[in-house]
């Protein structure tokens, strides 16, 4: 199963602009509402040309994909422009909306077909990275008014497939007071980037190591060296797979993380620990008072461990975390790590007994 999330931004974000002109010596004034239930407003844009390729103004825009299960056929993400900002604040009678839409395919399609489906149901073909579509639209005053489109992907291949970006700015072209092709303070532009996620149901572990692994220096002949320096290192966990909308809806699952404690410590204010501590602490409270009620002995009273001594030199911390989710935790070195360290030959061997103090499993 499939779900979402927005790269960090979540709810439905409208856009108010305001429009003022000089009309021979009279300011007039008009409250213009235009937005969307996803498109964000963005100012100091001119041109989507100007965004494309430009990782610095892309990475600020809002990301929305998937809020359900997908795993073949098509997926349409859909995305409105309207003229109000709620029930009660909509353009008046006299003030009509004529619209642009400019859709963009960000990265090359793999293993998917991308199209942009007009309000009239029109399908537009996007076919390669570059590929542009620009549509127009109209939305009449003095009611709340809204048009539909989607951004959709066609699954050719599952096992292949490759998240690509379609980039969308709406922005109005009438009334002409409002639209400032040209000029860089106008705060007419919609903005959004929209992508499809696909994953398998289960969730997994993407990758597990500790970060000083990330270093490019990092290598057969180097390690030693870079683990020498450090006095405590951090293990970085990524999980992939049932990608959820939010927290709520989100199915949690859980990872054994297993370490060797002749030569780490866990941090003991580490977050994961902590919590793992306290579900331990509760889990024990609760199998006493179990055993109170039926009359048994509160002593030695067994329960699900988080914090688990596995009696062979290493300890092992269940997590529960969300799918697609990216986690530190923050390791010592012990008093007997240097010496074992230092009996480490500097090659693939002794990288991988260093990078094997810790391992990471799905629980089961």
């Amino acid at each position: 199963m499939v779900c979402i999330a927005l790269a960090g931004i979540t709810g439905i974000v409208y856009g108010k602009y305001y429009a003022s002109r000089n009309n021979k010596g009279i300011v007039v004034a008009s409250n213009l509402y235009f937005g969307s239930d996803k498109l964000k407003k963005s100012t100091g844009i001119t041109n989507i040309d100007d965004i494309v390729g430009n990782d610095e103004m892309i990475n600020k825009i809002n990301v929305f994909t998937n809020s359900g299960s997908w795993a073949t056929t098509n997926l349409p993400l859909s995305f409105d422009i309207r003229n109000y900002d709620n029930n009660i604040l909509y353009n008046e009678n006299k003030l009509d909306i004529e619209y642009k839409i400019e859709c963009v395919l960000l990265d090359e399609p793999i293993g998917a077909k991308y199209s942009i489906v007009s309000s009239d149901g029109t399908v537009y073909r996007l076919d390669n990275k570059g590929s542009k579509v620009e549509l127009t639209g109209s939305l009449k005053g003095g009611t709340l008014r809204s048009d539909t489109f989607a951004v959709q992907i066609s699954m050719v291949s599952q096992e292949v497939y490759k998240a690509a970006r379609v980039l969308v700015m709406a922005y109005p072209i009438s009334p002409d007071y409002v639209y400032k092709d040209k000029d860089d303070n106008q705060e007419y532009r919609l903005l959004g980037i929209f992508q499809g996620h696909i994953t398998d149901v289960k969730m997994s572990i993407d990758s597990a190591k500790f970060k000083v692994q990330d270093n490019e220096q990092y290598n057969d002949s180097k390690w030693k060296d870079l683990v020498t320096d450090l006095s405590g290192y951090v293990y970085n966990i990524k999980t992939i797979g049932d990608v959820v909308t939010d927290e709520e809806t989100a199915s949690k699952q859980e990872i054994k993380v297993t370490w060797n404690t002749n030569y780490l410590t866990i941090d003991e204010y580490d977050e994961s620990y902590l919590a793992a501590k306290e579900h331990d602490e509760k889990a024990k409270q609760a199998a006493i008072a179990e055993a109170e009620a039926k009359g048994e002995p509160t002593d030695n009273v067994t329960y699900d461990k988080y914090l688990i001594d596995n009696g062979d030199g290493t300890m092992s911390m269940i997590i529960s975390v969300l799918p697609y989710y990216s986690i530190d935790i923050t390791f010592y070195r012990t008093a007997d790590f240097k010496s074992a360290l230092n009996s480490q030959p500097a090659n693939a061997t002794g990288r991988k007994w260093f990078e094997d103090l810790v391992t990471t499993v799905m629980n089961e």
